[in-house]
Order: C-alpha cells, then sequence, then structure tokens
C-alpha cells in the first residue's frame, strides 16, 4: 500500500488520473480510502493506494515529464495567448503574494496563482494584484496574456520571476534591479 499527498485543488478524479493514468483509478481509492467520490479533498489529505494498477501507463508518464498538474476543482480553462505561451512565471516564497499592474484599455491579464486559484483582470487602471497561500512554502505564479502594460510592478514579491517573451511596460517596477531576468522586461 502507498500514499498520496492531495495538493491544494485537486479532487478524487485528479488523483486518479495523476496516479492510475484514467479515472477508473476512483475505484482503487474509494476502496483504500473512508472517502465517497463527493468528497472535496484538503490540501495534505493523506490518500491510501495499490502500487503497480496503473491503468494507462502512456498518461501517467505524460503527466509526470511535462509537469502537469491536472486541477479540475478549478473550473477555468487554462488560458493561453495568441500564441499559446506562458508569458512570466514567478516562483514566489511565502504566504502572500502582491503584484501591481495597470493595462492599456483592450488588455487582459490572466493570473494563476499556481494553487487553483485564477484572477482575470481586463481594462483597469492601476490595481493590486494580492493572493493569500494556505501554506508558506514556495508557489509558482503564471501570468498570461500580459501584451502592454502601462505598469507592471514587483516589489512586493518575496521571490524570483522569468519572463518567457519580450513584456512592454511603460513603467516597469522590480527590486530586482541590473538582474539578468530583467533584459526581457522592456520598459521607457
Amino acid at each position: 500500500m502507498k500514499q498520496y499527498i492531495v495538493s491544494t485543488g485537486e479532487n478524487i478524479y485528479d488523483v486518479a488520473l495523476k496516479l492510475f493514468g484514467s479515472i477508473e483509478g476512483i475505484v482503487d481509492l474509494l476502496a483504500c480510502n473512508d472517502i465517497s467520490v463527493d468528497d472535496t479533498l484538503s490540501k495534505g489529505t493523506v490518500l491510501n493506494y495499490h502500487d503497480g494498477i496503473t491503468i494507462n501507463q502512456n498518461i501517467v508518464e505524460w503527466l509526470k515529464e511535462n509537469n502537469i498538474s491536472v486541477k479540475n476543482s478549478c473550473s477555468f480553462i487554462q488560458p493561453f495567448n495568441d500564441n499559446g505561451r506562458i508569458n512570466i512565471i514567478i516562483k514566489q516564497n511565502g504566504q502572500l503574494s502582491v503584484i501591481r499592474v495597470e493595462l492599456y484599455d483592450g488588455e487582459i491579464l490572466i493570473v494563476d496563482w499556481g494553487d487553483g486559484n485564477i484572477t482575470r483582470v481586463a481594462d483597469i487602471e492601476k490595481l493590486e494584484l494580492e493572493h493569500n497561500y494556505e501554506d508558506s512554502g514556495e508557489h509558482i505564479i503564471r501570468l498570461y496574456n500580459c501584451v502592454n502594460f502601462k505598469t507592471l510592478d514587483f516589489t512586493a514579491l518575496s521571490g524570483i520571476y522569468y519572463p518567457l517573451c519580450v513584456i512592454h511596460a511603460d513603467e516597469f517596477l522590480t527590486n530586482l534591479s541590473g538582474s539578468e531576468v530583467n533584459k526581457l522586461i522592456l520598459s521607457k
């Protein structure tokens, strides 16, 4: 018998897909634990399961190799920009994340906080995006659709960020001045 620790935003179907490569693995999870399909799983819940009962090994391997987290308790469709890419990844440490932004009209910013919570922002003046986590460990935040900013302010982040394409911001503020990671952020 092996054990699996539930992550934030995962439900029983997500765990079955991750462990067994099919939601049919839910049968083993239900048989090995005192839960039902209607139960909400909390972060840190320990689930027992039988090792070696993989239904579709290709799916299990693909999810692992591509570092895919299946989290269907979040009802958000993964937000890609026109190029199908994430624009910025932030490795955030701590229990609180704060990003200050100001967008141009027509721009849409989507923030995936990395714990199953999503924030969508469109056509705003100045806004402080704040998110509290259940724990104080490392969280991976992904920013999508960030094409043109009036202001992009990362001074309140307690982590490091990685632009994955050129980001245009009239004003860019950071505590990491002179850092290599700033080279893809163009500001006036």
